[in-house]
């Protein structure tokens, strides 16, 4: 391994791509001097690097000859920067050997010889033109550089002639040749050697090249600047199954796929380290390995690559490459698109995948662009978490590697410019159904709602915006049918005007959305922050003893919380059940929203205890048994898990559920107390989220004003039964008749009669990261004021109260910030 001490002295070589260029590198190839190529002469160099000599380099294009045998030596013979794709570029250190290397495996591979007469349609100042350059060199072959750039006309005309029989190129100019694919008619079989660099390209476009140049050893390579060309796949030999891979390690090189996905790489063409101010940081560990930040898998000895981790996009916590998305998405619109996918900041998904495209080329189909991406959208389980965003170019380095992080500035300024320009929307009102329809889709699926062709269902919409969109349809649409959200807007709009035309009113309606819906949803989440401020017990929240007006209070409102809470779980599971997606897309999607979070919430309440106060728990118990307010997401786990087996096993009817409301107050003094992820808890909250379904597929239970009197004549008196002493209390109290009774009535009378209040309606959106974190939150500052001095009851009820609503609602709205960790606070 060559050794580097801090201020490494170098000849700074013009970055230009020429033969002028080509000629003095080789000359100090030759001669055993290091250099690096900048963009001109008084360029600022890395730190840790001196200029000892400049060479400039002019235009000069043409062929170019050499013979010269690769060096086996460990001194360095360059210093190249990264490309910054991802971030500031790094002065990497290559050596003579790792230099030889590539070469020495490249030749064989391909089998090239002195008769190789190179198209160079990259530019030779990067890893890939530039290794071209000295592959070929080692042969004794020629290397042709185009004065502007690879130009499809002028390599054809001199593959026609015979003068050319090899070409380098990048899946981006090859898409340019397959756009004009009859041009190679007759003259494809000549080329004898292509080599494609290691940019993203399907499986399709790779078997397309192999058509038009049946007869080229065709090689594409994977690998990076500190590992160039870490494999090769051949596409001449190997069978179509295997093209979407990047191919196999050769030579000495190995490969391996780290814990996390992320690809490991070994061997001789490893560059030397990093020149920093201080020297030479490794690049390898102890055993030799690179930990690359690109994500992969190996299957049959082939390399198949993911994209790049920091390109991972976080949509709604589905985990989805960039690169990968875009290679789908190429393979159903075609090659020849020029597009690129980014991350792009969401106010409610995190982040969304950014689909830019080039407006200023004019062939762009974007109807079938939005299809093909929803369809790929669809396959990677993000729903409509993609938009499409036109630019005039798309930026990409000279080497044509995307800038990913310039198109997702982009991205947020635009989406900035639009937010602060964006006119306030129009009514929604039956009276003006051409402007209120696309208004209400526009609030709930922005941008993407402009194409009045896309229903709802296109839009990918779920249950939440499903009951949104309701409410605003029912208001401008008398008798909305069932399957309005198959419908497209426009054919929505023109359903409005025939109403109005024939003078149709609202009849019986198809369902009963109750508009203070999410109002309700906030109380609940109110009532519950209040309970853990006060505490459960007489030895935690604020330590009142248990026969105080405190206490009292809370235990009234025990029919409330969590029955109305999962009763409204399972009233927005109706609007979109597991039966729109099948039983294992609904699992997978709610195991990702609950699942992970909770698990990191479990350790993170567990190690709070032990550290704040030396709480001894076990661990496993806690993750087993559920722990502490957590318990109540195990439960809500089995429900939705129940309800899609019910739904997809038996039928998406109400019997089941009329079932389970009558049925489990009978069974429940008699059911044992399974702690194990709470399966009684899981039990006895199940008729209530039962309650919710039927109240959505039984229209006439919200409608009835003869049940909702009732409801309310009977919830005061029951909910004061509360304080009647009954003995021990558990989570829900003691389930008498009365109290279930005051459950039900209560869901009735608050989904009728609770008025609507904007900052509840707010504080909804936030429900399941309150119920997260709102016990640490309202601690923290609880112990605060006490430390303070703080000692009076209200009070520390009122700052616990506003802490454990405030403080999660601003932890989510900083984690959509952070998508790399937020699936772990906010399950998104």
């Amino acid at each position: 391994m060559a050794s580097v001490s801090a201020n490494l002295e170098v000849v700074t070589v013009e970055k230009r791509s020429s033969i002028a260029f080509l000629r003095a590198v080789f000359g100090l190839y030759a001669r055993g001097i290091p250099f690096i190529a900048i963009d001109r002469a008084n360029a600022v160099l890395p730190a840790g690097i001196l200029s000892a000599q400049h060479v400039d380099c002019p235009e000069e294009s043409g062929w170019f000859t050499a013979d010269v045998p690769p060096r086996n030596d460990e001194g360095i013979a360059q210093i190249t920067l990264t490309s910054g794709t991802t971030g500031a570029s790094k002065a990497i250190a290559l050596s003579y050997r790792a230099l030889a290397d590539v070469s020495r495996r490249l030749i064989a591979v391909q089998s090239l010889d002195a008769s190789v007469r190179e198209y160079v349609g990259v530019p030779v100042t990067f890893s890939f033109g530039l290794g071209r350059i000295r592959a070929v060199a080692a042969t004794g072959g020629h290397s042709f550089l185009p004065a502007r750039g690879f130009r499809v006309d002028e390599f054809a005309i001199m593959l026609e002639r015979g003068e050319v029989n090899a070409l380098a190129a990048v899946p981006t100019l090859l898409r340019l040749i397959l756009a004009r694919a009859a041009r190679f008619e007759g003259i494809g079989e000549k080329l004898k050697w292509l080599e494609i660099g290691s940019q993203a390209m399907s499986a399709d476009e790779k078997y397309a090249i192999v058509r038009i140049f049946p007869n080229a050893r065709i090689i594409q390579h994977y690998g990076l600047t500190e590992a160039s060309r870490t494999t090769f796949l051949n596409l001449s030999e190997e069978p179509p199954k295997h093209l979407a891979s990047v191919g196999r390690a050769n030579g000495d090189v190995q490969i391996r796929i780290a814990p996390d996905g992320l690809i490991m790489i070994r061997g001789p063409h490893v560059a030397c380290g990093i020149v920093t101010a201080a020297g030479m940081e490794p690049l390898t560990d102890s055993e030799g390995w690179l930990m690359t930040s690109d994500l992969g898998r190996i299957e049959d000895g082939l390399l198949y690559f993911e994209g790049r981790a920091d390109d991972l996009v976080n949509v709604g916590g589905i985990k989805v490459p960039a690169e990968l998305f875009e290679e789908k998405l190429l393979a159903q619109i075609g090659a020849d698109q020029e597009i690129a996918c980014a991350a792009g900041n969401d106010p409610l998904l995190g982040q969304r995948l950014v689909v830019a495209y080039a407006a200023s080329r004019g062939d762009a189909d974007v109807e079938t662009m939005r299809a093909a991406a929803a369809s790929v959208a669809r396959d990677m389980n993000i729903g409509d978490g993609f938009a499409l965003f036109p630019l005039d170019e798309i930026p990409r380095t000279p080497t044509q590697k995307v800038l990913r992080r310039e198109i997702s500035g982009l991205y947020a300024d635009s989406a900035t410019a639009q937010a602060l320009s964006t006119p306030t929307p129009p009514p929604i009102t039956r009276e003006t159904p051409a402007l209120s329809i696309p208004a209400a889709f526009h609030a709930v699926f922005g941008r993407r709602a402009e194409d009045s062709t896309q229903s709802f269902l296109s839009l990918s919409g779920d249950s939440l915006h499903y009951v949104n969109v309701l409410l605003a349809l029912e208001t401008i649409i008398p008798q909305l049918p069932e399957d309005w959200d198959t419908k497209s807007i426009d054919a929505l709009i023109a359903m409005a005007h025939d109403q109005q035309r024939d003078g149709i009113g609202r009849t019986q309606s198809l369902r009963v959305i109750p508009a203070n819906l999410n109002s309700v949803r906030g109380l609940a989440c109110v009532l519950i922050v209040a309970l853990h401020v006060v505490g459960v017990g007489a030895d935690e929240g604020l330590k009142i003893p248990l026969d105080s007006m405190w206490h009292g209070i809370m235990n009234a409102f025990t029919p409330v919380r969590l029955p109305l809470f999962t009763a409204l779980s399972g009233f927005l599971y109706a609007a979109m059940p597991a039966t729109r997606g099948g039983f294992m897309e609904f699992a997978q999607r709610k195991f990702g929203q609950l699942l992970i979070p909770l698990l990191f919430a479990t350790l993170m309440f567990w190690g709070l205890r032990k550290l704040a106060f030396h709480r001894d728990d076990s661990l496993f118990l806690a993750y087993v048994e559920g722990y502490q307010h957590l318990w109540y997401i195990d439960a809500l786990l089995l429900i939705f898990l129940v309800a899609a087996l019910i739904d997809t096993r038996i039928a998406s009817r109400t019997s089941p559920w009329w079932a389970i409301l009558v049925a489990v107050p009978f069974i429940e003094p008699f059911l044992p107390e399974w702690r194990i992820l709470h399966v009684t808890n899981a039990i006895l909250l199940l008729p209530f989220f039962g309650f919710g379904i039927l109240l959505y597929r039984t229209p006439a239970l919200l409608a009835s004003n003869a049940l909702a009197f009732v409801c309310v004549v009977a919830v005061l008196p029951l909910l004061a039964t509360q304080f009647i002493p009954y003995g021990t209390n558990d989570v829900m109290g003691h389930f008498s008749a009365l109290h279930w009774l005051a459950a039900l009535a209560a869901v009735i009378a608050f989904l009728r009669f609770f008025p609507r209040i904007k900052w509840l309606e707010l504080l909804a959106l936030f429900s399941f990261t309150v119920y997260l974190w709102h016990p640490a939150a309202n601690g923290l500052v609880r112990t605060i004021a006490l430390k303070a001095g703080i000692d009076n009851i209200p009070v520390l009820f009122a700052i616990g109260l506003v802490a454990g609503l405030a403080l999660p609602v601003a932890l989510h709205i900083m984690m959509q910030r952070l998508p790399k960790i937020s699936p772990l606070f906010i399950g998104r």
